[in-house]
């Protein structure tokens, strides 16, 4: 079995329990060669080598499948179980049918011819392939990587490799000769040298990725026709053989790239075209394919040619971008021969019939009798079921389902979704990556008048100038949103997103302002208090200052009111000896023994007439009168 993905592929890291984890997207650029001098080595600027091996009179055959895959490119019913309905659609979950999803392809016919690609590790000795090419371990480092993301590198240049050999256009997509439903019938897999592949293919060949050591200064060399001729027979060679080495610090130290860091900064994208590109060529090389000119050539989508060489004029940019296998090219080191690669292939490696199966597009249709290749190009590509009829497939309408807690689950039917105690709304078809608009947290946003606001992002939410509190996955019937506004206390307190009732039945309550901060209240909450004036009369929630400006203040009392404060007349007392007494309540002066006159809401300077001495006056006539001056007697 094997993995195909189109060019510009997804890699997904899932957590097999139910949830994507995360999801990267690698968009597909291959590195190719810079120059090259025999017709079988991917060589860097300098043209140097020539060995005897290369024109062997063998040729070769290949094949490419991930290596340790469950057969590759398969689920298990119990992986689909484990996976959970993020990722599988319910109705799938427990089918018996192997179910493909997200690029994954067929198997192939038992015991394929395999070419095994190993990445000698840290602790390998030294090895030798048959032209005599030696490599010490590939070290990630010199490309920006660490030591840990070693089996990552592996993986994504295998991908390159599979995409190249296993995603040619066929007849009926472009003017490639690959009939429909077909594909190459060979096998690739990482392993290690001396270990028989994972496959359990019984013919297999190896090719060394590692660091050169001997000061060659080309990025690749493999044995022409090693596997296979261009007729599809076998070179005679020992089983096991390795047959094509990749130098890896010769690939990293490439230079007129741009940008110039291009395979030392840790980018995934450039370091696995640049590993993977020369990869496929020199393979290609062992499987009877030549050089070929970029000048010329015919492609099935347009891209460089794998089988292009520095040497002749491919560009060392055309290095860190995808290349494919040629239709028809030339040749210029074979005196301009035209070639014709696609066809080549096919001719040394033989077809495999691919299986089809019953293809599910999202909005539930389903397409009989498919492929894999055509179902994953098929737009609205959800789920291809190998081997199933459409009956048994029962293929659902399938979207993404937003959450009200912002979490979007892919490939759920709209039953599924509408369940979830969670679920705000369901698209057919939809995508999380690409939902307009995106699943997003929503809930319940109260405005300061006490209206609710029903599904608001918590943005929204906030960017009204009315919104007081917003309360995720909740509608408006529980969110109980009350009005609320600022309330000011006798103390010169301000309270913000207090409701009415809060406000009133504080003791210290003096206003409420419905709608309104304390930073915007005018005017200012303020101490107030009880203001008693001189006649008595009292006037409650009164500022100091606001109390004393009264001609007739007598008394301010901070956060009291007039229902708890006695204000009393008061004014100005004349006593019969002309004293005069202040600020003294009616009552006070009446009581005095020496009263005379009590005026009120008046001061002693300002009473008229001014107090005076006054006392019984006796006449001539025996009369007596009171309360006369001496200048009146």
């Amino acid at each position: 079995m094997f993995r195909k993905h189109k060019r510009g592929f997804d890699v997904r890291l899932t957590n097999r329990g139910g949830a994507v984890a995360a999801s990267v997207i690698i968009t597909s650029v291959t590195l190719g060669v810079a120059q090259q001098t025999s017709p079988h080595a991917d060589h860097g600027l300098i043209p140097t080598h020539q060995h005897a091996a290369a024109d062997t009179a063998a040729e070769g055959h290949f094949c490419i499948v991930c290596a340790g895959d469950v057969p590759a490119g398969k689920y298990t019913a119990e992986e689909l179980k484990r996976m959970g309905p993020q990722r599988i659609p319910e109705h799938l979950l427990n089918s018996p049918l192997a179910v493909v999803a997200g690029g994954m392809g067929p198997g192939h016919e038992p015991d394929p011819l395999t070419i095994v690609i190993d990445f000698r590790d840290p602790g390998d000795q030294n090895s030798t392939d048959i032209i005599g090419n030696v490599v010490t371990p590939f070290d990630p480092t010199i490309f920006g990587f660490t030591p840990a993301n070693f089996d990552a590198i592996a993986q994504a240049v295998l991908d390159v490799v599979l995409n190249d050999y296993f995603a040619i256009p066929d007849s009926l997509s472009s003017g490639s000769p690959l009939p429909p439903g077909t594909d190459l019938a060979c096998d690739v897999v990482l392993g290690d040298i001396g270990t028989p592949p994972s496959n359990g293919a019984t013919e297999y060949y190896y090719v060394q990725v590692g660091t050169q050591i001997n000061g060659e200064t080309y990025l690749g060399q493999a044995s022409t026709n090693s596997v296979r001729n261009a007729a599809g027979n076998p070179a005679g060679i020992a089983n096991g053989s390795i047959v094509a080495t990749i130098y890896s610090n010769n690939i990293q130290g490439l230079s007129g790239l741009d940008p110039p860091n291009a395979l030392s900064s840790g980018n995934i994208e450039f370091t696995r075209h640049a590993l993977g590109g020369t990869t496929a060529h020199e393979i290609g090389h062992t499987v009877s394919l030549r050089h070929l000119n970029v000048a010329g050539s015919v492609t099935p989508t347009g891209l460089n040619p794998l089988m292009a060489t520095g040497a002749i004029d491919l560009p060392s940019q055309a290095r860190i971008v995808d290349r494919e296998f040629s239709i028809t090219g030339m040749n210029a080191q074979q005196s301009g021969a035209v070639k014709f690669y696609i066809q080549q292939l096919i001719n040394a490696l033989g077809l495999h019939q691919l299986q089809t199966g019953a293809c599910c597009l999202c909005d539930g249709t389903c397409l009989p009798n498919v492929t894999q290749a055509v179902c994953e190009a098929t737009d609205g590509f959800r789920v291809w079921a190998d081997g199933a009829t459409c009956f048994e497939a029962n293929c659902e309408p399938v979207g993404a389902c937003c959450l009200c807690t912002g979490l979007c689950i892919e490939n759920t039917t709209q039953l599924e979704c509408l369940v979830l105690p969670d679920a705000d709304r369901w698209v057919e078809c939809g995508e999380c990556a690409t939902l307009t608009p995106p699943c997003e947290p929503l809930g319940a946003c109260c405005l300061c008048d006490g209206s609710c606001l029903n599904d608001v992002t918590q943005a929204d939410c906030n960017a009204n100038a009315n919104s007081v509190a917003w309360f995720e996955c909740t509608d408006c019937s529980a969110a109980n949103c009350e009005p609320v506004g600022a309330c000011c206390l006798c103390d010169g307190t301000c309270l913000d997103d207090v409701t009415e009732p809060d406000c009133t039945n504080n003791p210290l309550f003096v206003s409420w302002n419905e709608c309104t901060d304390c930073a915007s209240l005018v005017p200012p909450c303020e101490e107030t208090g009880a203001c008693c004036l001189c006649d008595g009369t009292c006037i409650d929630d009164t500022t100091l200052a606001d109390c004393q400006a009264m001609p007739d203040y007598r008394s301010w009392t901070a956060c009291s009111d007039c229902a708890t404060t006695t204000c009393e007349i008061v004014g100005a007392c004349c006593l019969c000896t002309g004293e005069c007494i202040e600020d003294i309540t009616q009552a006070e002066c009446l009581a005095n023994p020496l009263f005379f006159s009590f005026t009120l809401c008046t001061d002693c300077v300002a009473i008229v007439p001014l107090c005076e001495p006054t006392g019984a006056c006796c006449l001539c006539d025996g009369t007596c009168q009171d309360d006369l001056t001496l200048a009146e007697c």
